[in-house]
């Protein structure tokens, strides 16, 4: 059993022997490069800024695209008949479109949406009567036959409307 023993005293000694061996070489390797000229990489080249984009101009541009388009700029219509029967008046210009749309479907009557500077609105209005009854009586049958979509429905004298 003291063999044994003296086996077990002899290991820690062993391993801390060789530990101290391994550091002795790598003090060998330090000293060996510091004798040798170290080389050191060159500095990196300053590089060109890369383009920067910035995306204010699509913003912006979605910006306009999102807002309601300008009314169109329209000559007033050379108009033949004196009265007109105005069917609606929308801020939107897609509502003023939409109703022209379904009126041209309905009658074959000249139909148009014109924009009014000065009420800023766009007027949909059909017909061009010389007389006053024959607007009437077109007012009063589509009043009577289509009362949800034209129960608004009123006669334009277009003369007095352009003095």
């Amino acid at each position: 059993m003291k063999p044994f023993l003296f086996l077990i005293g002899l290991l820690p000694c062993t391993l801390i022997l060789a530990g101290c061996g391994s550091s002795d070489e790598a003090t060998q390797d330090a000293t060996a490069t510091e004798g040798q000229e170290m080389q050191q990489a060159p500095p990196p080249a300053p590089t060109q800024p890369a383009s920067v984009e910035t995306k204010t101009d699509t913003i912006a541009t979605v910006h306009q695209q999102a807002q309601e388009p300008e009314p169109p700029q329209r000559e007033v219509s050379t108009v033949t008949g004196k009265y007109r029967v105005q069917v609606g008046a929308f801020r939107k210009a897609a509502h003023a479109t939409a109703l022209e749309n379904l009126v041209r479907g309905r009658f074959s009557l000249p139909t148009t949406s014109e924009y009014s500077q000065t009420r800023g609105v766009y007027r949909v209005r059909v017909g061009e009567f010389s007389a006053f009854s024959e607007a009437n009586a077109f007012r009063t049958k589509i009043r009577k036959d289509y009362p949800t979509e034209f129960g608004d429905a009123w006669i334009v004298d277009t003369e007095r409307e352009h003095e």
